[in-house]
């Protein structure tokens, strides 16, 4: 399942100045008419931490229970103050988006059309656009949820066994992607590899 976190929240508003001081030239307005733009003029405007208490400054995860919808309100009340501005012509709200899996905690990515049709770049004949690339697990859930036939593995290659902190772990190479599985003993994963080996169930 894809994740979806935000952070990063800043309101940005397009301005066109009538005086110095719209530009924060304050203190000329005597000296100077007017200001000579070429254009209207974006500016990104960030809210003040949650966290920043004026006295005293802490995170915002002690600071607040949803630091994600106080960031977003502050940005709504910030904006409509901009707003009221004279020399304010629009505004919006934004913040930057990162997807991640659920399952294995990376980056999450999708295949294109193009992808999906292409026997380079899919698992198998059932890929579709829109499904994951990271892990099986991903990929498992999207084809449930669709109605889409399951993954056929493909044989295993590149196995080898490795002496963990806690145990053994086996590695190995299947439908392209990297795989790893921890077990207790030596000969547990010795048995798991040779089993891989013959074409045995992952």
């Amino acid at each position: 399942m894809k994740n979806t976190y935000r952070d990063e929240w800043r309101v940005i508003v397009t301005i066109t100045p009538r005086r110095p001081a719209d530009l924060g030239l304050a203190g000329v307005d005597e000296l100077a008419e007017f200001v000579a733009v070429s254009g209207p003029i974006e500016v990104v405007v960030l809210p003040r931490r949650l966290g920043s208490l004026g006295f005293a400054s802490v995170s915002d995860r002690l600071a607040s229970g949803d630091v994600e919808g106080d960031y977003q309100r502050r940005c709504v009340e910030l904006l409509a103050e901009l707003l009221r501005m004279p020399h304010v012509i629009e505004g919006r709200v934004a913040c930057t988006e990162t997807h991640t899996c659920s399952h294995c905690g990376l980056g999450w990515e999708e295949l294109t059309a193009d992808e999906a049709a292409d026997p380079e770049s899919r698992l198998d004949e059932h890929s579709v656009e829109g499904e994951p690339v990271c892990c099986e697990q991903s990929v498992a859930e999207f084809r449930t949820e669709r109605g889409v036939p399951a993954e056929v593995p493909g044989p295993a290659t590149s196995i080898r066994t490795e002496a963990t902190l806690v145990g053994w772990r086996v590695r190995w190479q299947q439908n392209g992607r990297r795989r790893t599985k921890s077990l207790p003993t030596k000969r547990d994963a010795d048995l798991f590899a040779s089993s891989l080996a013959e074409g045995g169930a992952a």
